[in-house]
């Protein structure tokens, strides 16, 4: 995410949706969270993707952007909290990728406290709704394996 984009989000003054303020908080927490999840992803700004994602969660605490706070607080370095919020992402996400998702970022969370088990398990549930997305989880799986082979 280039310093240009995030000025642009950031400079950006959305109309009142037919005039209901509501409808304006929403689309901006979305993009907001949209926004730190692209961050939070390209590891460039960490800190402003936390920063974005929990003020998209305070404006609006719909699944999505639930679910970009719990990758962001995995990625950040915040495990324990990012998977607590992602497992309950997991019962309210409404779409297979939503749920594919949840669980590569709970596996991430897990790899990264350690807990081997608990990160394949996830490794394996995303593999199960979305075989065709498996290059987005063979890396956590390959570093599980790598991390095994080191310690035996």
């Amino acid at each position: 995410m280039s310093e240009q984009q995030l000025e642009l989000f950031e400079g950006m003054d959305l109309p009142d949706v037919d005039g209901a303020p509501e409808a304006r908080a929403k689309a901006t927490a979305e993009l907001g969270a949209t926004l730190a999840y692209g961050l939070a992803l390209d590891g460039s700004q960490l800190s402003r993707a936390l920063e974005l994602a929990e003020s998209a969660v305070e404006a609006n605490p719909s699944e999505a952007v639930l679910g970009t706070v719990g990758a962001v607080l995995v990625q950040v370095g915040r495990e324990r909290e990012g998977i607590e919020i992602l497992k309950e992402t997991l019962l309210i996400a409404p779409t297979a990728l939503d749920k594919f998702e949840t669980h590569r970022f709970l596996a991430l969370g897990h790899r990264a406290l350690g807990e081997v088990e608990a990160a394949i398990d996830h490794c394996q549930r995303a593999l199960a709704i979305r075989p065709d997305f498996s290059l987005r989880v063979d890396s956590i799986l390959v570093d599980l394996l790598a991390r095994d082979l080191e310690s035996s």
